[in-house]
């Protein structure tokens, strides 16, 4: 048996039984290596030719006291050291850097256990584990490794250091937590994408679908390990780490947004964790203690962003957002741009994550009474007359607020026409100040504010009574100015039909050699819905249309 085969046999013996005495000899042997030449490069046989000739303390104190053969030993050795990021792990590098986390877990107990009243003597073993820790981070470079550590037991160790009395090194599991399951890692671990050419080729096509399989293959280990961290109960304990940390402190700042990043990751990861993750934690009340703050935050930003993405596809979590009173707070938090607009980009999006949110709760019809008798409606109506960038926003939201069929649009609707939400409306209609606007906020669109204008205008009509006080209110609306709101409804109409008409005739030709169900879908957006809301208006018993004076 060679030495190389010597070495890999008691190596792999060493893994197995965790022995500190080899890591010891480890470390003495790489320590010896350190004193080879500076440039870190092999050496070569010919690298100390002629030494025996030079004086000899100077070849003491100039070589490594080493021959060929060991000097390769010592390259070994240092081989099965710490991996650096983007190198290609082995199980048995992820299993050693396990025993090591479990060796230093184990110290670090023991130590704080002997010694409570003095850090001093269990502070080195609290930096070991820190290291440990980290270099475990590097393990998210080979997410085919996670079901080997889930076999291993991670999970439990990962989940006991939550709860850690140093909240740096449960800020470091976060980290990790964030890392490991974050779908751009698994990307960067699969490489590049091999594309040599242009065109897709059948080489091409053949790496791109090699690419796609290696990326599934991954992320199903990324699932097994989030499995293992949510049937460990592991995902309260995430979000209550979040108890003794404050937005307030830098320090505390970057664990928050990793545990945001970690449940945004198991969003995107698959659709059902987003409602394990509200079901199971606090997480819900957490984000809107953080988009409630008196100042704006890069975490109170990304907060509101993760709250639009846990309600986009869930009923559950937003039947629960209304339980914790999450619309009262919401509008509380939007209060604050009636009068003043955003200070930044960032704090734009903010406000824009807010009225997302706010948007996708009054699917609900309880979370829309809700909006309702928090006095929602007054404080949009606001907004609109205000005339700030929240203006398009709460256009909007008051669409959304009575574009359902269930009777809390109606309701809706009488508390827009009560609270002189019509005013407002005719002005953003008749495009009153709109070159004012646009020149103060450029982003925003003037083809949206039209569309939902003419869509809330459908639903007050289409949801008042024919004969109610509040018909004839609106109605009244119309018949002001020589009718000149009509001209408008008609002017609408016929831009409508004609984007309408253009679509039709290139669908007509796509027909024949594509699939004409997709086709029909086109419609909608282009003109199609706005089309309808438009016709409804001037069509809804005006009277004494007859009798215009032109």
């Amino acid at each position: 048996m060679d030495y190389r085969t010597t070495i890999q046999t008691d190596t792999a013996a060493t893994l197995k039984r965790g022995s500190s005495d080899d890591t010891d000899l480890e470390q003495h042997l790489a320590q010896r290596a350190r004193t080879a030449p500076s440039d870190g490069g092999p050496v070569s046989d010919g690298a100390w030719e002629g030494a025996d000739d030079d004086d000899e303390d100077e070849g003491r104190f100039f070589g490594d006291g080493m021959t060929e053969e060991q000097r390769e030993i010592v390259a070994y050795v240092e081989g099965l050291g710490a991996p650096t990021e983007g190198s290609h792990l082995a199980t048995a590098d992820a299993r050693r850097l396990f025993h090591k986390l479990q060796k230093a877990v184990v110290r670090n107990r023991e130590l704080r256990a002997k010694y409570p009243d003095t850090p001093a003597r269990f502070m080195e073993s609290e930096v070991e584990l820190d290291a440990a820790l980290h270099q475990l981070l590097d393990v998210s470079q080979a997410p085919n490794l996670f079901p080997d550590l889930v076999e291993l037991g991670l999970v439990p160790v990962l989940l006991d250091l939550l709860t850690h009395e140093n909240s740096d090194v449960a800020a470091v599991v976060i980290q990790l937590l964030n890392e490991w399951t974050d779908e751009e890692t698994v990307e960067n671990a699969a490489g590049e994408e091999a594309i040599q050419s242009t065109e897709l080729d059948s080489d091409t096509v053949d790496a791109l679908i090699a690419r796609e399989r290696q990326i599934s293959h991954l992320l199903r280990g990324v699932q097994r390990f989030v499995d293992a961290v949510i049937a460990a109960q592991g995902l309260p304990l995430v979000v209550q780490n979040l108890d003794r940390l404050s937005d307030a402190n830098p320090d505390d700042q970057p664990a928050i947004f990793q545990t945001l990043g970690f449940a945004e990751n198991l969003v995107n990861l698959d659709a059902r964790y987003a409602e394990a993750v509200v079901s199971q934690t606090d997480l819900l009340s957490r984000i809107l203690t953080l988009i409630r703050q008196p100042a704006f935050t890069a975490n109170g930003q990304y907060a509101s962003e993760l709250l639009v993405i846990l309600l986009q596809t869930s009923v559950a979590n937003r039947v629960r957002l209304g339980a914790l009173g999450g619309i009262d707070q919401l509008l509380r938090a939007l209060a604050t741009y009636r009068r003043r607009d955003p200070a930044s980009d960032d704090e734009l999006e903010f406000m824009e994550n807010l009225f997302d949110a706010l948007c996708l709760s009054l699917r609900e019809p309880e979370l829309q009474y809700q909006f309702l008798k928090s006095e929602g409606v007054e404080l949009m109506v606001l907004m609109l007359k205000e005339r700030r960038v929240s203006r398009s926003r709460a256009l909007k939201v008051l669409n959304y607020a009575t574009c359902t069929s269930h009777t809390v649009s109606q309701m809706v609707v009488e508390a827009i026409v009560e609270h002189a939400g019509l005013a407002p409306l005719m002005r953003i209609l008749m495009k009153q100040g709109l070159a004012k606007f646009k020149r103060a906020y450029k982003h925003v669109s003037e083809t949206e504010e039209e569309e939902h204008t003419v869509s809330l205008l459908a639903a007050l009509l289409r949801h008042t009574d024919p004969v109610s006080p509040a018909r004839w209110r609106i109605i009244n609306k119309f018949l002001e100015s020589n009718y000149e709101r009509v001209d408008r409804l008609v002017e609408l109409h016929q831009g409508y039909s004609e984007r309408l008409l253009s679509v039709d005739q290139e669908i007509a030709q796509e027909r024949k050699v594509r699939d004409p169900q997709r086709m029909d879908i086109r419609r909608v957006g282009p003109g199609g819905i706005p089309l309808s809301h438009s016709a409804i208006l001037p069509t809804c018993h005006l009277p004494a249309v007859g009798h215009r004076q032109w």
